[in-house]
């Protein structure tokens, strides 16, 4: 009905609407010749204009697609009217951003980007939206990524550590994954890369123990590459720890035992790169010593298990205490996917009444 009315065949009248000769019409058009002729309608600083709103996303706030077009204001406007007369744009209440009504017209629009063009102009609203306020990691990475920046590993780790911190595990993890991926692809940092291996193995670990025993392994071989002391120790600890969740205690307390006491042994510098890294470790005791007494009890060692519970109950005393819901925000999490909490088991799965040896 648009494309006999854009032809002049449909037209409305003081009377009403009235039909002329259809003759020559195709009456079944395909989809992408009706979009190519209301986009070819637009004019050609309209389809410009419009492309590189496609490119920023189905919605574009005004403000930002400004900036990145470096145009006019009255002529981005204008461009802004007529794709919402033709049914291409839809602009929001407060006037302050558009959406794309279809996705046809987006798609059609990015799609005749040229390939440098499009690297170029994705570069550019990556480096926009990461300068505003409270940018969204997931779409700056997603910017630089197509954009062939390296800048897009780091904010794909800002995005896996959000959705991490929401207990969205399998989207973290499918973030670590693709930051690993493009580290890799842009020449990786053998420390960098460690680290990140830790962050995915600890999102594994629940899930596929398989690989993250494989990826703690290959981070315990960067760590003594780099010589890097707090990578060695955890990596060293969280394997003992996937030992543990299969059954073999002994050998995984073992592993625990020499994980926290290098993790105690660590310099300030090394504490500090470990905090920098989201790993912090308190002054003393931590949850470490709560996870090793756990397992150490269980194996039937149980002065060495009092020894490290007591340490995590005087260094819990020297601290201040915690908000009162902390507690019951645990009991949440657990209770939605006994995923781990905060505290002095944070990375302790209950074992059985009687381990085997």
């Amino acid at each position: 009905m648009r494309a006999l009315e854009g032809a002049a065949i449909l037209r409305r009248g003081a009377a009403g609407w009235a039909l002329g000769d259809p003759a020559g019409f195709d009456p079944a058009p395909r989809p992408a010749a009706i979009v190519a002729a209301r986009l070819a309608g637009l004019g050609e600083p309209a389809r410009r204009h419009l492309a590189l709103a496609a490119l920023i996303g189905r919605e574009a706030p005004l403000a930002l697609w400004r900036r990145v077009a470096g145009c006019d204001e009255e002529a981005l406007l204008e461009s802004v009217e007529r794709a919402v007369a033709a049914g291409v744009l839809e602009e929001s209440g407060d006037g302050a951003r558009v959406r794309f009504r279809h996705a046809p017209h987006r798609r059609a629009l990015y799609e005749g980007i040229g390939a440098a063009r499009r690297r170029c102009w994705h570069g550019r609203v990556g480096e926009a939206l990461a300068e505003l306020p409270a940018p969204d990691p997931d779409a700056v990475a997603g910017h630089f990524r197509r954009a062939g920046d390296a800048r897009a590993v780091d904010w794909l780790v800002a995005a896996g550590e959000r959705a991490r911190r929401a207990y969205a595990w399998l989207a973290a993890a499918a973030r670590f994954a693709e930051a690993l991926a493009l580290l890799d692809r842009h020449g990786a940092d053998a420390r960098e890369r460690g680290w990140l291996l830790l962050r995915l193995a600890l999102l594994r670990r629940y899930d596929d123990s398989r690989r993250a025993a494989g990826d703690l392994a290959e981070a315990a071989r960067l760590a003594a590459t780099v010589e890097d002391g707090a990578l060695a120790a955890f990596a060293r600890f969280y394997h003992g720890l996937l030992r543990c969740f299969a059954g073999e205690y002994r050998r995984g307390v073992a592993d625990l035992e020499a994980g926290v006491a290098a993790l105690d042994a660590l310099p300030p510098a090394g504490r500090a790169a470990a905090a920098a890294r989201g790993f912090p470790l308190e002054e003393g005791a931590t949850a470490h010593h709560g996870t090793l007494a756990v397992y150490l009890a269980a194996i039937g060692r149980h002065a060495d298990a009092r020894a490290a519970a007591l340490r995590v109950v005087g260094a819990g005393a020297a601290r201040p205490p915690p908000p009162a819901d902390a507690h019951k925000a645990q009991g949440r999490v657990h209770a939605a996917r006994g995923g781990p909490a905060a505290g002095a088991g944070a990375d302790a799965r209950p074992p059985p009444a009687h381990p085997a040896p």
